[in-house]
């Protein structure tokens, strides 16, 4: 029930929201995956702490110690519970299988060690409620590629897609092109700025460019 809350599909009174309704309505359950796990990665810290790893193999040690640098102040215990079930949650979701942003290392019942990589089959749809989200965290609906790509930045929900600049660039553009006209970009010469329409919120954006395809 917490995943689901954080995730955004159900509310305080455990009443679906409008995010869920507009995904039933017309989204795949393969989308409503990703577009879940990016707003895990917002309100979950053990899952935004993962979308911050850079790409890489890690053992369940090196997890581990990342984790005890990253949250020094909650108890071992709580770590390793907290890690079992985001193992857990990579393991037995889309995520692994289907967007394949990791390969787990699996002996017997264990998972011993984790390569993360690039996303694959990630939707442009899923881009555009991503960069809404980074939009209303740091307060502007303008800002530039730099800035959503800074790994410095945590508030930075497009790292949650595992997709590398060049991708998102082009998924950019291609959305900038859909007549929702939500998202408008300048990559000429120097230039790397993005604009997205300020009347709508993530969710309203989303639906806004379902509805118009």
């Amino acid at each position: 029930v917490n995943w689901l809350k954080d995730g955004g599909f159900i509310d305080v009174k455990h009443k679906p929201t409008e995010l869920f309704v507009t995904l039933k309505k017309y989204g795949s359950f393969e989308f409503a995956t990703l577009i879940l796990w990016l707003n895990l990665c917002s309100n979950s810290s053990i899952c935004n702490w993962y979308s911050q790893l850079e790409i890489g193999k890690y053992s369940r040690d090196d997890l581990e110690c990342l984790l005890q640098a990253e949250f020094s102040n909650i108890t071992s215990r709580s770590r390793s519970n907290a890690l079992s079930s985001l193992l857990g949650t990579l393991k037995s979701t889309l995520l692994s299988s289907y967007f394949c942003m990791c390969t787990l290392g699996i002996v017997g019942k264990n998972i011993k060690s984790l390569s993360k990589s690039n996303s694959q089959n990630v939707e442009p749809t899923a881009l555009l409620y991503s960069i809404y989200q980074f939009a209303m965290a740091i307060g502007s609906y303008s800002f530039t590629l730099s800035q959503l790509i800074d790994r410095n930045d945590k508030t930075a929900s497009i790292h949650e897609l595992g997709i590398n600049e060049s991708q998102i660039k082009k998924m950019l553009l291609g959305l900038q092109e859909h007549r929702s006209r939500l998202v408008r970009v300048e990559f000429n010469a120097n230039l790397d700025n993005i604009f997205i329409n300020k009347d709508y919120t993530a969710t309203e954006a989303l639906k806004a460019y379902l509805e118009g395809k």
